[in-house]
């Protein structure tokens, strides 16, 4: 028996969004049609909740980066989560979505998991993964088109949720990245998914380019990380925070080249982390528009840790951070043209030992022979203050001098 989306009442989307070849690319339109339904109850129906997470984070990438199978809601404290998904499930008249709550054993912060089943296009149940956490955070948020996917279709193109800025967005999802403190665990099982470290560095890498300054990030970012303390009761500073988060994008770098990574001394689970990470890489990529672009990911995300670090001390602005980011960015895109940057690169990263000040878990010589953008990056994730001093007095990174 099939089942037809045209046929169905309330339906927000042109039939077109739905009937794609990918399964994924399909639950990814269920996920946006859910969410443009929730934006339709009226204000008071939809109990305080706010969609996050990325979903949402689509929206400001230009064209869909990758699909997502979830939606994520955080609300400051328990509600009637249970009314909101009735009150969804009858604008289809029961026909499209149901739903059913998804026991969580010992969940680190308050959280409730539902799945809300809908019938693709063969007759098939297809659940789709309803995370809503309870939170006491204060985020900067902003009206943003559901059409801006490219993949869903709105039948009124105004149709847009109330969702996080990307700065914002940022800020909600590095806290994520850490083993056992603020983030997920090491624990197999839903709560340690380790394709989730991967969403979270693709996310956020794209969400630097698409939000324009970083000058909201550093005050939001503090402020994600107070609500998870306070949820927890623990009381974790920002900077060991960032530091974390640092660790773990070093965690993916030498994840994505194993087995060519070093170990790192001191790190006790070093080891098991980038197996764990690793785990995550296929489940991910399966989940992409595009190619996989985990090294330049993985530094992306520690330069932004570092910076924000540095932004912390005062010893860099927000703006400056920015102005590495586009200088980065720039010079990747002119890289395989200009002969005098590839040798400026080669002398400094294509050596047998890497330069002094290189402290990644891989070797600079494979990281650049791979991927020199990412060289690049992480180079600057480990020397982000005396680069940003000579970004600002010569408009140009210390190798580029020998160019």
């Amino acid at each position: 028996m099939t089942h037809h989306v045209d046929d169905l009442p309330g339906v927000l989307a042109e039939p077109r969004s739905f009937y794609v070849k990918r399964r994924l690319g399909e639950t990814g339109a269920y996920a946006l049609e859910w969410i443009n339904a929730f934006a339709h109850l009226p204000a008071e129906e939809r109990k305080g909740l706010l969609v996050h997470g990325g979903t949402p984070a689509q929206l400001y990438l230009g064209d869909q980066q990758r699909f997502s199978r979830d939606v994520d809601l955080i609300g400051g404290s328990r509600g009637r989560i249970e009314g909101v998904l009735d009150a969804i499930a009858e604008r289809y008249g029961g026909q499209l979505f149901r739903w059913e709550e998804v026991p969580v054993q010992a969940p680190p912060i308050d959280l409730q998991r539902f799945s809300a089943y809908f019938k693709n296009a063969a007759g098939d149940e297809i659940p789709l993964m309803i995370d809503v956490i309870y939170l006491a955070v204060d985020l900067d948020t902003t009206s943003v088109r559901l059409v801006r996917s490219g993949a869903y279709f709105p039948r009124d193109p105004e149709d847009a949720i109330e969702t996080l800025t990307p700065q914002a967005l940022i800020a909600d999802k590095l806290p994520t990245l850490g083993f056992d403190t603020l983030g997920y665990s090491r624990a197999p099982g839903p709560l340690g998914n380790p394709d989730h470290v991967w969403k979270q560095l693709h996310d956020i890498t794209r969400l630097i380019g698409a939000c324009g300054s970083l000058e909201r990030v550093r005050e939001l970012y503090e402020r994600s990380i107070a609500a998870r303390n306070a949820a927890r009761g623990l009381a974790h500073a920002p900077d060991a925070c960032l530091k974390d988060a640092y660790r773990v994008s070093m965690i993916a770098l030498a994840a994505a080249m194993y087995p060519n990574n070093d170990d790192q001394d001191g790190d006790p689970n070093f080891a098991v982390d980038v197996d764990h990470v690793r785990g995550g890489q296929g489940r991910f990529a399966q989940h992409l528009m595009k190619p996989p672009s985990y090294y330049d990911d993985s530094a992306t995300t520690a330069l932004l840790a570092s910076g924000l670090l540095a932004v912390r001390d005062d010893a860099m602005t927000a703006a400056e951070l920015e102005t590495m980011f586009a200088r980065l960015r720039d010079l990747s895109e002119v890289f395989a043209e200009s002969g005098a940057l590839r040798n400026a690169l080669k002398a400094r990263f294509d050596q047998a030992a890497g330069p002094p000040g290189w402290d990644a878990p891989v070797g600079s010589r494979q990281l650049y022979r791979l991927r020199p953008s990412a060289a690049m990056t992480t180079w600057m994730a480990a020397n982000v203050v005396s680069e940003a001093k000579q970004l600002r007095t010569t408009t140009r990174f210390s190798f580029e001098l020998a160019a």
